[in-house]
């Protein structure tokens, strides 16, 4: 998006669509309520990749899981935010 500072002091964002151009005004941008869908991109159990479509079961000796993931959000992508919590071991 291309920012142009407006005649009445905001900012108006110029964004081109199939339609023609769209300004926004940034000062009446709204927040998502919803949160973005996460989706998790890859599973790793002691290096090695793991399916992550269907239900997995990790042996109790399981040792360095990475879990790769992101949130799809075409409204402010540099905004998601995330947080993260291992139930059981991070409990509050």
């Amino acid at each position: 998006m291309t920012v142009a500072r407006g005649t009445g002091g905001g900012d108006l964002g110029r964004e081109p669509t199939v339609d023609g151009l769209a300004l926004v005004d940034a000062r009446k941008e709204s927040r998502n309520q919803l949160p973005p869908p996460v989706r998790i991109e890859e599973f790793l159990v002691g290096g090695r990749l793991m399916s992550a479509e269907k239900e997995l079961s990790l042996a109790a000796d399981a040792r360095n899981v990475e879990i790769r993931f992101t949130a799809l959000s075409f409204k402010r992508p540099e905004k998601v935010r995330f947080r993260t919590r291992l139930w059981g071991l991070d409990d509050e």
